[in-house]
């Protein structure tokens, strides 16, 4: 057989095809086209052994699949036939992602064929800079938080949009020329890849929750809160976490509805609900009421939280000033403060109040007031006499 696929091998394979090729064939067309015969009968005999692989060696940072004859001087092979460095990808797949406190939590897998994963990070790409969030591992599962009150090595994550990978180094074992003075570094292999877009296709339906995605409060230490949202971006739509600490981007209250309610006597209460996720307990909530460049805070305004980060205010209008006014909900959350629009039930049009001007009442004047008295006096005499003959 080697004899007769000699000739094909020295006609057609090319360094671009014998490159593309995996070590195992690799390694048979380079015996075959350099006639090492001992050699090929070596590498075959090793893929027809029925023993659990091992893993591969580890030099310089790259990769070497364990075949007979690596780096051996009665062999000469070129370490270019063992070489499967571009050939080890990281495996891995998000399988949950939470926020809880203001922090985000992640849990995925992730593994190297053949390799033994010793250690696994989150990373942060993001403007200008890279930080690495350690992650809990057992050598296929992890798990991680970030905070992003300390998640810039132990100082607020900056505003700005922040790509999120997760990477895992594991370890080959060491080549047969490493010598006793071989570390773990030496051996070390560091392999990144990023985490899929919520709802992708890699990614379990109970991980693509509506509650992960929604844009929420993060409190950032000194640097007061900012609204977070996980999106998709970049060119192959990979997961982002973007800070933005004015809520432009990803404006707050996007279920926020209000109405009016009066009662017979006249009194107007305006109630709103909404759902705040990440709503500090210290935060402000009041009801406020523009009209041009004028803006009043209402007074009284009552806030009842409920589970799923809902929440609904009321207040009472009595002491508005006559107008046509806009109804707002203000936050107030450390320094940052947000004035979020409230629109009607049926989410048609922005939630608006008119207060009209209280009627005029007609008084009498003190001797007008005193006839009418006397008038009804006389009227009552009277009704009593015609009651008293009746009888």
């Amino acid at each position: 057989m080697a004899a007769a696929a000699r000739p094909l091998v020295e006609r057609y394979l090319t360094d671009r095809v014998q490159a593309a090729l995996p070590p195992r064939l690799r390694l048979r067309a380079h015996c075959l086209r350099a006639a090492l015969d001992d050699a090929l009968t070596a590498v075959v005999r090793a893929d027809t052994e029925d023993t659990p692989p091992e893993p591969p060696y580890a030099a310089g940072g790259r990769l070497y699949a364990r075949y007979p004859g690596f780096r051996d001087p009665h062999h000469a092979l070129p370490d270019t036939c063992y070489d499967l460095t571009d050939r080890v990808a990281l495996r891995q797949r998000l399988t949950g992602r939470q926020w809880a406190g203001g922090v985000l939590h992640l849990r995925g897998t992730a593994t190297l064929p053949g390799l033994r994963g010793t250690t696994a990070e989150v990373l942060l790409h993001g403007p200008g800079a890279h930080y690495r969030i350690p992650a809990r591992y057992d050598g296929e599962r992890w798990r991680a938080a970030v905070d992003p009150a300390t998640a810039a090595d132990g100082a607020p994550l900056p505003a700005g949009l922040w790509g999120l990978k997760i990477a895992l180094t594991a370890h080959g074992a060491p080549a047969p020329d490493a010598g006793p003075d071989a570390t773990a570094a030496d051996t070390a292999v560091h392999r990144e890849a990023w985490l899929p877009e919520p709802g992708g296709p890699d990614e379990p339906a109970a991980a693509a929750a509506p509650a992960a995605r929604r844009p929420r409060l993060v409190g950032r230490g000194p640097d007061g809160p900012a609204v977070a949202a996980l999106l998709p971006a970049g060119p192959h739509h990979h997961l982002h976490l973007d800070l933005d600490p004015d809520g432009h981007r990803h404006p707050l209250g996007a279920d926020l509805r209000g109405t009016v309610t009066t009662t017979r006597t006249g009194r107007a209460t305006l109630t709103a609900h909404l759902t705040l996720p990440g709503c500090p307990t210290d935060a402000g909530l009041q009801l406020t009421l523009r009209a041009g460049d004028r803006t009043l805070v209402a007074r009284g305004t009552t806030v009842e939280p409920a589970a799923a980060d809902r929440y609904t205010l009321r207040c009472s209008l009595r002491g508005v000033p006559p107008g046509t006014w806009q109804v707002a909900v203000r936050l107030t959350a450390g320094p940052r403060r947000h004035d979020l629009p409230v629109r009607t039930a049926d989410d048609r049009t922005p939630l608006t109040v008119t207060v009209h001007r209280p009627a005029r009442r007609t008084r009498l004047r003190r001797p007008a007031r005193r006839a009418a008295a006397h008038t009804v006096r006389r009227a009552a005499s009277r009704s009593t006499l015609v009651s008293a003959v009746g009888r």
